[in-house]
């Protein structure tokens, strides 16, 4: 209950409002005539502003239910060469699932944060905006990518930077709007699966600390994985990795913020 309400007369000033729309007019109406309770117009206002946020994230639910419905699994037409492995490239993607979520009002925009938790890290930052008014901020973490396989440098600084930014990128669009990739073994089934390339021995660190953050467990990661042990997973299947573990603890963060 409001035991003291503050009342605005002819002329004064209006209070500062973070509102906008229908909730600035009727502050703009109560400084037109006395008596009015402003209280009580800030609690319409609010209550205006709730109602709009709901139905704000109805409309983008709505519309990635429709964006979900078209996407088609992306094919895997990209090589690599050192590893012999398939995967789908950046701009692939891009083509095959752009017109679909734009058609429907979404827009994704990337950056970096200031800072990540962890040393050699950067967090990247993926804001998907609907059309209705409602976005939400994704993020990935990830070291530099600037050794290969062995362990060894294999890139400048700057292509390194781009590639780490490309695959965040990549990693975080298909998060988004939970896109699928044509079936595919990573480009290890065309000879024996042994010769696949392992991960390296830091990868491998870091995805076991991933595991303990998030919660998961080693056996749920194999079998995602299709493996026996961490250890026999393919290089190429880092940042797959990287990128569920990370949603799993954003999930159980939700799931911590809700209760």
């Amino acid at each position: 209950m409001i035991e003291k309400a503050e009342v605005l007369k002819p002329g004064s000033e209006l209070p500062e409002t973070t509102g906008g729309g229908i909730g600035v007019e009727l502050l703009r109406m109560a400084g037109k005539d006395s008596g009015i309770d402003v209280e009580l117009i800030r609690e319409f206002r609010d209550i205006y502003e709730r109602d709009r946020d709901y139905a704000a994230k109805q409309l983008c639910f709505a519309a990635m239910n429709k964006v979900q419905a078209e996407l088609k699994a992306v094919d895997r037409d990209g090589t690599n060469e050192q590893t012999h492995s398939k995967y789908a490239k950046r701009e692939t993607m891009i083509a095959a699932i752009r017109p679909i979520y734009t058609k429907y009002g979404f827009s994704v925009s990337h950056n970096e944060a200031k800072e990540a938790p962890r040393e050699g890290e950067t967090r990247y930052l993926a804001t998907c905006q609907h059309e209705g008014g409602y976005e939400k901020e994704f993020h990935v973490d990830l070291p530099l990518d600037d050794k290969g396989f062995k362990g060894t440098a294999n890139k400048t600084a700057v292509h390194a930077k781009k590639s780490s930014s490309t695959y965040a990128e990549g990693i975080l669009e298909a998060r988004i709007f939970n896109v699928a990739f044509g079936k595919d073994d990573d480009g290890n089934a065309a000879g024996d699966p042994a010769d696949a390339t392992p991960l390296t021995a830091a990868r491998l660190q870091d995805i076991k600390r991933r595991i303990d953050e998030c919660g998961s467990t080693v056996a749920k990661v194999c079998k995602s994985c299709e493996v026996k042990t961490l250890a026999e997973i393919p290089d190429d299947k880092y940042y797959f990795c990287v990128g569920a573990l990370q949603a799993r603890k954003e999930s159980n963060e939700r799931d911590v913020e809700g209760k």
